[in-house]
């Protein structure tokens, strides 16, 4: 094979891995996302084409998780990225040394679409992240009110097997007494 073919297929076997990587690192939506930070950011940082002086930066709403040696540069790719309810996040990687010019500075083209699809894959992980949240406290919301529901049902139910037996209680008390009175009238006028 041709030596800058043989690169150009490298440099896309490392775009895949590190997609691949990410997208199985971030399924595990048990562990948070702190938790695999630094895996993640070691994925990304080993699929650009010069990994030695690659650092990463992924920044979601307040917090920050970077390669050790990330710094500020001149040689940056950055992909911002917004959820649904606004909160934003984004994606960085730089270069701390120059190297020769190519696509984008020192980027390549396919280290673009890369970088593009690897802040869609955050994002779409932190949205499923807070969407499983939102349903999670709807449902504890949920499973509140029919417990209250439940109870209120209960003692109503209890409310009305009282008045049912109150009201046996005065149905049977007036028979008694209104019936017992008449039998006895009817008793007392037949002698």
């Amino acid at each position: 094979m041709h030596d800058p073919v043989r690169h150009s297929l490298q440099e896309r076997v490392k775009e895949l891995t590190a997609l691949h990587r990410t997208a199985r690192l971030l399924q595990d939506a048990d562990r948070p996302f702190a938790a695999v930070a630094d895996e993640v950011l070691a994925v990304i940082r080993g699929a650009w084409q010069y990994p030695e002086i690659a650092t990463v930066l992924i920044r979601f709403g307040d917090e920050t998780w970077t390669t050790p040696d990330h710094a500020a540069s001149a040689w940056v790719q950055r992909e911002a990225f917004r959820l649904r309810d606004g909160a934003e996040g984004g994606l960085e990687v730089a270069y701390h040394d120059e190297r020769p010019a190519a696509d984008e500075g020192p980027f390549l083209h396919e280290e673009r679409d890369l970088i593009r699809s690897l802040a869609e894959m955050l994002r779409a992980s932190w949205q499923h992240r807070r969407d499983d949240a939102a349903i999670l406290a709807a449902n504890e919301q949920l499973e509140r009110q029919v417990a209250a529901r439940t109870g209120a049902l209960r003692r109503l139910a209890s409310e009305l097997c009282l008045a049912e037996a109150r009201e046996r209680r005065e149905i049977a008390s007036d028979l008694h007494d209104h019936l017992g009175q008449g039998l006895a009238y009817v008793r007392g006028r037949l002698r």
